[in-house]
């Protein structure tokens, strides 16, 4: 029997499997929570992360550097595209585990898909994470600069548009981990990932003061839609601005969803179920 006939045919093949993959985020998420120790580590890093950077562009404002914005504004700018960046699981190193392991043979004989299982305890995790990361954002942020954002309807609005590009990303952290089921091991991939995406998202600073080439460059990739398309509302609320985004997301996440399905449905073909 090869791997291809054990494992089911789709990531969502029913309601039921629907219903089933969220009761996996759900003891994902309970399972998140319990473990608050490494909550208030991740708050902890994420206050350090701020912290260090809201001296930074005092400084660089001081000098005269990017009179435009206020270095509050770019904290906030940060607050949002770190909180995204930091919720994400690193759903590619569990993948890679099962892989070497041999264990993922035996996820297979599960009425769920594997993938899709993994993408949805990914998607527990990460909601937890943002939660957490939000509350401790709201109350340390205003503390770190001494103001409000610019438009705080704005900030809000960016709220479910992180929401949105954090699920979008899982799907290629996914890809990404599946891709050990040829090389082995993906960690060489997910760290040229993590660069691109700091950099053609602008997870330190926004895309604007980028090349112009270079930023319309960035902003054919789905980096840009995840990171600073969320945290250029720290500048305000332009019209179109967020609808533009979730339209983004939208399409980058269904790509994302297609390469999940066909990368583990073809992984499954070179999966040796007897080896592991």
């Amino acid at each position: 029997m090869s791997a291809a006939e054990v494992a089911p045919s789709g990531l969502f093949a029913s309601w039921s499997a629907a219903r089933a993959y969220l009761q996996v985020a759900q003891i994902a998420a309970k399972q998140t929570l319990s473990h608050r120790g490494a909550l208030f580590a991740m708050v902890v890093f994420y206050f350090t992360v701020l912290l260090v950077f809201s001296r930074l562009w005092s400084i660089v404002m001081a000098a005269g550097h990017l009179p435009d914005w206020r270095p509050a504004d770019l904290v906030w700018y940060l607050a949002i595209t770190e909180w995204v960046v930091l919720s994400l699981p690193p759903i590619h190193v569990d993948i890679t585990a099962d892989v070497q392991s041999g264990d993922i043979a035996y996820h297979l004989t599960r009425p769920l898909s594997y993938a899709g299982a993994r993408l949805a305890e990914a998607a527990g995790t990460a909601v937890v994470r943002m939660i957490a990361l939000a509350v401790a954002g709201s109350a340390l942020v205003p503390v770190l600069t001494g103001t409000l954002p610019r438009d705080p309807f704005a900030v809000a609005v960016a709220f479910p548009l992180a929401l949105l590009a954090a699920a979008v990303l899982l799907t290629y952290q996914t890809v990404i981990g599946l891709s050990a089921l040829w090389l082995r091991d993906a960690a060489p991939l997910a760290w040229l990932w993590q660069k691109l995406m700091f950099c053609f998202g602008g997870l330190l600073l926004p895309l604007d003061i980028y090349p112009e080439w270079l930023r319309a460059a960035c902003e054919w990739t789905p980096f840009a839609a995840a990171l600073y398309g969320p945290g250029r509302l720290a500048f305000g609320l332009a019209a179109a601005e967020p609808l533009v985004t979730v339209c983004l997301l939208l399409a980058w996440g269904g790509v994302g969803l297609l390469l999940v399905s066909g990368t583990f449905h073809r992984g499954l073909r070179v999966l040796d179920i007897g080896g592991g």
